[in-house]
């Protein structure tokens, strides 16, 4: 099992928008990725800070879904950070 830890600091008052842009955004296309295995979502309202954890098979996959989704993630969430 492999994971992705990203740290997200997002505007004061959004979370959740973040959360659902998320998962109707983001988490549909990880979901259908070859190697996916899990996500999971850690924030704190009161810094409007948190974590996205997404698990992985192999080192591979990870690798891959870097690279088919970073700029299409980054794009759909700037907004909210």
């Amino acid at each position: 099992m492999h994971a992705r830890v990203v740290r997200v600091q997002y505007k004061p008052g959004l979370l959740t928008d973040f959360v659902s842009v998320y998962r109707q955004a983001v988490m549909s296309p990880l979901i259908q990725e070859q190697g996916f295995s899990g996500i999971l979502v850690v924030s704190n309202a009161q810094t409007a800070a948190g974590f996205i954890v997404t698990l992985w098979n192999s080192e591979t996959a990870l690798e891959r879904s870097e690279l088919s989704s970073r700029k299409a993630v980054a794009s759909m969430l700037l907004p909210f950070l």
